[in-house]
């Protein structure tokens, strides 16, 4: 319960600010300037309320910039890959921070974010900008969010309104085209195996008859391709557990390659990988494979 009293010409309260002494005793702050005990009363009430129901944000909290908490606080924080911090950045860069770099963290309003986020859509149907690249957006921000709440105690809640039924006029959805894929793509991308591996990355055609995408067919390689596979399996493990799921059936892994930091990851954002398992000339790929028996 807050204590109020009267020093001088003003009323003065004095409350719990949720934290502990180093003896084990509460911490008390006061704060006066009120003319009337009942107003006084209430402010020191209220400021218990956010202690005892989690959403008090701490003073110094208050003044954290947006610019500062996206690239020094939250980034480095991440647990993710290299290629993942490069389609983050400029993603906080040029977009987040271009339009909330100056505002404190707390300081985001519902309505705010709405607009923005109207505005976004705006352009994406003035074809300025694609979804994907806009859904991105939005998907870091609210990464933002949640994180500036539940990890950091910078703000009580989050802007981002919950989700709703749709509202609003109609729009159609846009299929993506499918691109025909040449065979001198798939060429090239064989080529590019053999450069990086020799001849154990040496694949050819398997998209046809396999049915991998071509990011997949980079990470394709003899030993996890029948009929080698899963009898060359490195992991004894995984190759006692292939070996009876695939006894019958001729099977194809898909075995990502080592990601070279000079050059372009193309997975989203939100792919976070370990280290992963390593592959014959020791480099390491991501956990998340797969095997195919199409």
């Amino acid at each position: 319960m807050p204590y109020v009293e009267w020093r001088g010409n003003k009323c003065r309260v004095k409350r719990w600010s949720g934290e502990y002494l180093k003896n084990g005793k509460k911490k008390y702050k006061s704060k006066s300037g009120f003319d009337d005990e009942e107003t006084t009363y209430s402010y020191g009430t209220d400021r218990e309320y956010e202690v005892r129901h989690g959403t008090r944000v701490a003073k110094s909290c208050d003044n954290v910039p947006m610019h500062t908490y996206s690239l020094v606080i939250w980034l480095p924080h991440q647990d993710l890959r290299h290629g993942s911090v490069k389609w983050y950045r400029p993603i906080l860069t040029a977009q987040i921070n271009e339009q909330w770099g100056e505002h404190r963290v707390n300081a985001i309003e519902a309505p705010e974010y709405i607009a923005w986020k109207n505005a976004l859509n705006q352009k994406v149907r003035h074809k300025e900008r694609a979804r994907t690249y806009v859904n991105d957006i939005l998907m870091v921000f609210g990464l933002l969010m949640i994180d500036a709440v539940q990890r950091y105690r910078l703000r009580p809640e989050t802007p981002i309104p919950p989700a709703t039924s749709r509202r609003g006029c109609y729009v159609k959805k846009v299929r993506k085209k499918k691109r025909p894929l040449a065979m001198s793509q798939v060429y090239q991308l064989a080529v590019n195996a053999y450069t990086m591996w020799g001849f154990t990355g040496w694949i050819y055609g398997t998209r046809h008859s396999k049915g991998c995408a071509p990011a997949e067919m980079y990470g394709l390689q003899k030993i996890y391709a029948s009929p080698a596979w899963p009898t060359s399996e490195p992991d004894p493990e995984q190759r006692e557990e292939s070996r009876e799921r695939y006894a019958t059936m001729p099977a194809t892994r898909v075995q990502c390659p080592g990601e070279c930091r000079t050059g372009r990851d193309r997975r989203r954002p939100g792919h976070r990988e370990g280290a992963g398992r390593p592959g014959p000339d020791g480099r390491r790929g991501c956990p998340g494979t797969a095997a195919s028996g199409r």
